[in-house]
């Protein structure tokens, strides 16, 4: 269960990604994940969470192949995605935190070994478990919806 979570509402967590990351490109021209925002609609219910090591091991990448989060090799990333990561593990690097994740319980056919499905934050999610194989690991924020 995730530690020190509380309540926030659908519109918190759509103008988090939306305005606060703009996780849909919006201003920076480069319009990306415009399903999103439809996405985390279904999701009844969200909290805003520190995820401990096991659960964030467990996060499902959402590439399509139900690879776990743990089981990610940065070697496996390649062009935008690739330097996308670099750029936010240099971020842990330098001491500096990242945003939060936005994760889902997970849906029926999924794997049901996994934590919680990543909604987004993929690249983050990369970056930090590269950067937890050389440093200790330390509680991510992220936003459940379920």
């Amino acid at each position: 269960m995730p530690l020190s979570c509380k309540t926030v509402t659908l519109t918190e967590v759509i103008k988090f990604f939306v305005i606060d990351i703009d996780g849909m490109g919006i201003h920076n021209g480069f319009l990306r994940n415009l399903g999103t925002p439809a996405s985390l609609e279904r999701c009844g219910e969200w909290r805003f969470c520190e995820l401990i090591e096991d659960e964030f091991m467990h996060l499902t990448i959402p590439d399509g192949t139900k690879t776990l989060i743990k089981d990610k090799k940065l070697g496996t990333t390649e062009g935008n995605s690739k330097s996308t990561i670099l750029k936010y593990l240099k971020t842990l690097k330098t001491g500096n935190d990242i945003s939060p994740l936005i994760v889902r319980s997970m849906l029926q056919g999924e794997r049901e070994d996994s934590s919680f499905y990543i909604e987004d934050g993929a690249h983050r999610a990369i970056a930090l478990k590269v950067y937890f194989e050389s440093n200790p690991y330390k509680l991510v924020k992220a936003y459940i919806g379920k």
